[in-house]
């Protein structure tokens, strides 16, 4: 009864009124998946760190349990359960070619949760993907499916939901499309422009950005609060934000575009994008200067490196060489058609005079091209495509030793840095570091960041082989090997002989002085059992299952801890049930 109000109100307001609807096509195919009025939290595209928002998320009043609804007609293709990223997560095909997706669940219909936890044991995993025949668990338009909730990496109650397409699970923008309907009459907010002023070194782009803040004139008119003087080569920089109505939160602009005397140099648009190509959001913000930002930085031009189809590219990359009295207009667009535009016209002055140099000890290295290099004991490998665009590089061996460690690990080998740009890499890098290290030495082996000021030392990955240490990596820093030889341990909800017969359930928590929990298996009378973990920081619950665990009897837990340098504990507690 419920969702056929909401269903009704929000049709009604809409028909009635038509407030904040993008003119696009309105797309009837969809209901909106909850009970509860269209309030979001968050939408697609936003800029966040290392990708893209892929979907939207729907506010649930700061509660879990909110009855969740499938929004077209279709059969649950996928279901997930991880501590990590979506939670607990449900994906429906449909067959207009598109899936949507629900995730942060609480938990799923009786039916689901007994084929999945069926399943878990069939697979002998905690966090696995399913995927059930199409034939299992048809729905319909409207169908509860799940209850929301607070699982994975979510900083909240909510519901995240998207809609894909099936053939490639490349996610589309729900509100553009006309899925997803939410009241907005705000313009978006523009709040500076910067001119980046680009000179070449060495074949290396560097860039420098000047700030002008911008004022209001109007509803969705702005003008620079100062004179902007540019010069040389260069693009420009928006600083932005969006708002709803109904709502305290930020959102991301849908569309952004540069004219120059009324024609197109530049522009994006965000209405999908493929998963593999998330990463790029770091590219499409202006990177160095979103981080200090708490508004999105979005550099208005693109690099031969990035492939995302949101760009117009046949208007051009966004760099060109201004002239004086060419007029600007930068217009910012958000997903419910709210334009706001920048216009100005250009001073050009002299270029000002910068001593650009290529920085002591560093090389160029293409973006396109890969680049190896071995510095005494460490070599580095940086594939192709790793970097957005040609920068410099450097690695050396550290003539110092830090401060006073602030944990007691021992360094076994020289201490290497690399550096690299601001900008993350988008692909990993391949550090090896060789070191002399007698038998005795070699089991628990491994790479480790240390932080040249405090001294603190912190696990980065491998294992001894063939007397070096080899990782993955895309963070720049300082490395040295290190030894991890403390097994992981175990706290245990219970005492040893504990009787637990009025019990449902009970916890434990896992942890590791070094390289953290790398695996775990748990057993009672050695039938293996299932552990559950709704994110990352919580405890890991089981629940006892009476159709397999006798009552009235004594029983043994086995808990095997491995960590990420390969040491092990196994821990016994017997209990009664």
């Amino acid at each position: 009864m419920m969702r056929n109000f909401w269903t009704f109100l929000l049709t009604l307001c809409f028909a009635l009124v038509g407030v904040g609807i993008n003119a696009k096509a309105q797309d009837n195919y969809y209901i909106f998946p909850i009970d509860a009025p269209p309030l979001l939290s968050a939408n697609f595209g936003e800029l966040r760190s290392n990708h893209f928002h892929s979907g939207i998320d729907i506010k649930t009043g700061g509660v879990e349990g909110a009855e969740v609804y499938a929004a077209a007609d279709g059969y649950i293709s996928r279901i997930g359960i991880k501590p990590s990223g979506y939670g607990r997560v449900l994906y429906i095909a449909h067959p207009n070619g598109t899936t949507t997706v629900y995730a942060h669940l609480r938990e799923f219909t009786p039916e689901v949760e007994a084929y999945v936890k069926q399943q878990r044991y069939r697979m002998r995993q905690h966090n696995p993907d399913i995927y059930p025949p199409a034939s299992m668990f048809p729905v319909k338009q409207g169908d509860l499916i799940a209850h929301s909730g607070n699982s994975g990496s979510s900083g909240g109650p909510h519901l995240h939901y998207e809609v894909r397409k099936s053939s490639d699970q490349s996610v589309l923008n729900p509100i553009t499309r006309g899925h997803i309907k939410t009241a907005d009459t705000k313009h978006p907010l523009i709040v500076s422009v910067f001119w980046i002023a680009r000179e070449d070194v060495a074949g290396v782009a560097t860039y420098n950005p000047r700030r002008t803040p911008v004022k209001a004139l109007a509803a969705g008119k702005y003008g620079l609060s100062a004179p902007l003087s540019v010069s040389g080569e260069g693009c420009f920089a928006v600083e932005v934000r969006d708002t709803k109505d109904n709502v305290s939160n930020k959102f991301a602009i849908y569309r952004t575009s540069v004219s120059v005397d009324g024609k197109e140099i530049f522009g994006l648009q965000i209405d999908g994008f493929p998963f593999a190509d998330t990463k790029y959001v770091n590219d499409v913000m202006e990177y160095p200067l979103s981080t200090a930002s708490s508004y999105d930085i979005i550099r208005l031009s693109r690099h031969d490196s990035n492939p995302l189809a949101i760009y117009n590219s046949g208007k051009g990359s966004g760099f060109f060489t201004p002239q004086a009295g060419q007029k600007v207009r930068i217009e910012v667009e958000d997903d419910c058609g709210n334009i706001s535009t920048l216009e100005f016209s250009l001073a050009v002055s002299e270029p000002r005079q910068r001593v650009v140099s290529v920085p002591t000890g560093s090389v160029p290295v293409i973006w396109d091209k890969e680049y190896k290099r071995t510095t005494g004991a460490f070599s580095v490998t940086v594939p192709k495509g790793a970097f957005y665009r040609n920068t410099f590089f450097a690695q050396y061996k550290e003539q110092v030793t830090p401060s006073t460690p602030s944990t007691s690990r021992e360094i076994y080998s020289d201490i290497y840095t690399i550096k690299g740009p601001e900008t993350p890499p988008h692909k990993s890098m391949t550090l090896s570091l060789a070191c002399y290290l007698p038998d005795s030495l070699r089991a628990g082996a491994c790479l480790a960041r240390v932080d040249m000021e405090s001294g603190a030392v912190t696990y980065a990955g491998g294992k001894w082989n063939n007397g070096a240490v080899t990782i993955s990596t895309s963070a720049f820093g300082s490395y040295a090997i290190a030894r991890d030889t403390v097994p992981p341990t175990a706290t245990i909800s219970f005492a040893e002989g504990a009787d637990l017969s009025g019990k449902s359930s009970f916890n434990m928590r896992f942890a590791d002085d070094f390289s953290g929990i790398a695996s775990y298996v748990a057993t009672i009378d050695g039938h293996w059992i299932i552990l559950d973990q709704k994110s990352t920081s919580s405890p890991h619950i089981h629940h006892f299952d009476r159709d397999w665990l006798n009552r009235g009897t004594e029983h043994t837990l086995e808990v095997t801890l491995t960590d990420g340098a390969g040491n092990k504990s196994i821990i016994r507690r017997k209990f009664r049930y």
